[in-house]
């Protein structure tokens, strides 16, 4: 069962129309199978060649021929950035099988634990991986194996994983027999738009990607600079952070193309997991309908869930549980990750059970037709929804972490908080990062100016923190200064989000719920 999983996940690999149809025929039942299968030898792999990771079950009192059944590996200790990553992060060949960077053909970055950098070796197999998810998306659904393609690169490059991979992708694509062009100009929107002026007339159609607000910026700009973008047949792909359906909504009628489900589409993934999942017209149409219907919302995510994505994802090539509402993965790669948990807020739900509580709110086969779905055409994948980070947000791209916070309320000028959660915010469709901060006990802020001089100081300082210990927001922060600069809002002791947090033991410095702002 092992080699049919490696001979499965090859083959989804190996050509996008192909993956596309495997996935459509493959049951439920059977890529469970596969990808418990896959999970058992990677935890086997794992304990024999990672050194790292031996000690880790070793200080867990586990031994690797203690697992025999898929229940006893449901049973292992998950490890995470705070307990596995960071403490081995000064011995990075501890981390990778067979204990030789040599073997690793490249290396990129991501801002890590407490906004600090994280190395991740990564091998070819990873790579293909990625390929293979793009080549779905550009294929599958935008025919760039037919139609002649402009496919443009806007993730910041160098060191970084997301955009590195990206720009990989692209190229190894292109170079394969489908008329397709890759450029790779990153974050810089003067760079993307001379792309865009001087050859998109060139090609039938211009694909894009890139981070949610940036491509807001980039669409907005060019309208600005007379660039007419519905005729020029463009389609996005967006990723590094959640998006909404009012976001998808605004930027398709950008494009003049508001009515096709496959003209703005993404995935879900992460630089410990790579790529997880990816959307489907399927997913788009739930989401919506989701977002209409609070009985429906409510079924498929809980009550007061805010979804960031809805994807689709295979089993086979990353095996996902969800443990105490949070995902935890089990991936290969350089660096494999058994059962670790990145401390997402998640959930899954097999197919027949996705369907089925669509049908039961009166969204059958005949009103998802009505909607735009190709019922011929969708997978039988599990999907996988997640609601954001227990302990980070994301903005423009860039993961803020409650950790790399917190130093900020000793430095001068933020006398007076007792405590703070990070918030976003949708404003006209973009997010804006949002810091909550409760002043300690008797101190009040009734005027108005008050509260405004404490908000202007407070943001000033937290700026300055994030700056200087997170490279992600630093970059990410050059490009869109305004989502970025903290909105900093003043609460008095027990008011408004922190009410009910004196009886808490552990505080929550993350804030999911609506803001009256």
């Amino acid at each position: 069962m092992g080699a049919l999983a490696d001979f499965a996940q090859n083959l989804m690999q190996s050509n996008p129309r192909r993956a596309d149809w495997f996935q459509r025929h493959l049951s439920e039942g059977t890529a469970d199978r596969l990808g418990r299968r896959k999970a058992m030898g990677l935890f086997g792999e794992a304990s024999t060649k990672v050194a790292a990771y031996r000690r880790f079950l070793e200080e867990h009192g586990v031994g690797p021929s203690t697992v025999r059944s898929f229940e006893d590996f449901q049973a292992l200790p998950m490890p995470d950035k705070s307990n596995y990553l960071v403490p081995n992060r000064e011995r990075l060949e501890d981390l990778v099988i067979g204990g030789k960077i040599t073997d690793y053909y490249t290396i990129g970055r991501s801002s890590g634990y407490s906004g600090e950098p994280l190395f991740w070796p990564r091998t070819i197999q990873q790579e293909k991986s990625i390929v293979a998810g793009l080549e779905m998306l550009v294929v599958t659904f935008r025919n760039a194996d037919r139609i002649p393609t402009l496919l443009v690169v806007c993730f910041d490059l160098g060191m970084w994983v997301g955009g590195e991979m990206a720009a990989h992708g692209a190229r190894t694509i292109a170079k394969k027999r489908h008329p397709i062009t890759a450029t790779t100009p990153g974050s810089d929107i003067d760079e993307t738009l001379a792309v865009v002026r001087n050859l998109s007339h060139l090609y039938e159609q211009t694909m894009i990607m890139g981070y949610p607000p940036y491509l807001r910026q980039l669409l907005e700009r060019g309208e600005a600079e007379g660039i007419r973008w519905k005729d020029l047949n463009v389609s996005l792909l967006a990723g590094g952070e959640g998006y909404s359906e009012e976001w998808r909504l605004h930027m398709l009628q950008r494009i003049g193309k508001e009515h096709d489900l496959t003209a703005i589409m993404g995935g879900f993934g992460s630089s410990e997991g790579m790529l997880v999942g990816l959307e489907q017209p399927l997913t788009i149409v739930a989401r919506r309908l989701g977002n209409q219907d609070e009985s429906l919302r409510r079924d498929l995510y809980g009550p007061d869930a805010n979804c960031y994505a809805l994807v689709q994802y295979s089993p086979v090539g990353t095996y996902v549980e969800i443990i105490d509402g949070e995902m935890v993965l089990t991936s290969g790669g350089a660096v494999p990750l058994v059962r670790y948990n990145g401390h997402d807020l998640a959930g899954t739900i097999g197919f027949e059970r996705f369907m089925s509580i669509l049908a039961d709110h009166g969204y059958g086969p005949d009103r998802l037709r009505k909607e735009g779905v190709d019922l011929d055409r969708i997978w039988k994948n599990p999907f996988l929804y997640s609601l954001g980070r227990n302990d980070s947000v994301s903005v423009d791209g860039a993961n803020i972490y409650a950790e790399g916070i917190g130093p900020a309320l000793f430095k001068p000028g933020m006398e007076g908080i007792s405590n703070w959660k990070l918030a976003i915010h949708e404003v006209e469709d973009q997010l804006q990062l949002m810091i909550l901060v409760e002043l300690q006990r008797g101190i009040a802020a009734d005027e108005a100016e008050d509260r405004h001089s404490r908000s202007q100081r407070y943001s000033e300082v937290f700026l300055d923190q994030l700056n200087a210990v997170n490279p992600d927001f630093r970059s990410a922060y050059r490009n869109n200064p305004d989502s970025l600069t903290p909105h900093v809002i003043v609460y008095e002791y027990g008011q408004g989000p922190f009410s009910g947090d004196e009886a808490r033991i552990k505080q929550q410095h993350v804030y999911r719920g609506s803001l009256d702002v």
